[in-house]
């Protein structure tokens, strides 16, 4: 295993907490570390609006339902231990997600609390 790997890894194991993701019926239950980003989109006179998001860290693989692996999309939701739920959302019209290694093992699936 590869040192970027085993960090990830230590990270997902030490902070990692559980979540259910819900697409239409579709349930996964897996475990992700929380965390949230910053997005300066800029209004149409040209002023930079700052918004949060809190972010999902999850290993690629196990976003999977029925055997598939899901892509995230605005309209899914996240639910937390707590029964927080959390929409997917895309910031500054983006993706609702991005990979955070270079070889698309894990995902940040960003999203907004209700």
């Amino acid at each position: 295993m590869k040192p970027a790997a085993i960090l990830a890894a230590a990270l997902h194991r030490a902070a990692g907490e559980p979540i259910t993701y819900r697409r239409g019926e579709a349930l996964v239950s897996l475990t992700a570390v929380r965390g949230q980003s910053e997005f300066d989109p800029l209004d149409p006179a040209g002023v930079a609006i700052t918004s949060h998001t809190t972010d999902w860290l999850v290993q690629r693989a196990d976003l999977a339902a029925d055997g598939e692996l899901l892509t995230p999309a605005a309209g899914d939701t996240i639910e937390d231990a707590a029964g927080v739920r959390y929409d997917v959302r895309r910031p500054d019209g983006e993706k609702p997600y991005r990979y955070s290694d270079h070889a698309a093992t894990r995902l940040r699936i960003h999203s907004q609390r209700r």
